[in-house]
């Protein structure tokens, strides 16, 4: 029960980090789209979005990776 609750979440939190105004950026981006549901759904799918830009080769989705992350000096190396 601990381990469900806590510590899957700080491990989870630790993994997933994205910027503020990326999440606020996706929330209104999705409510616009799908409303309510869309805000729910646009977190979770920002993140997959984040670790797949991340895993994938190409230098603009790592960029892209890095601007969900709040890094803009590592995405502004990426891409020169």
């Amino acid at each position: 029960l601990l381990v469900d609750n806590l510590v899957d979440q700080v491990v989870m939190a630790r993994a997933m980090t994205l910027h503020p105004v990326a999440l606020i950026v996706g929330l209104s981006a999705a409510q616009i789209v799908w409303g309510v549901v869309g805000m729910v759904l646009s977190v979770p799918l920002l993140a997959v979005l984040k670790s797949k830009l991340a895993s994938t080769a190409h230098p603009y989705a790592q960029a892209c990776a890095a601007l969900l992350e709040g890094e803009w000096q590592i995405a502004a190396a990426i891409t020169e």
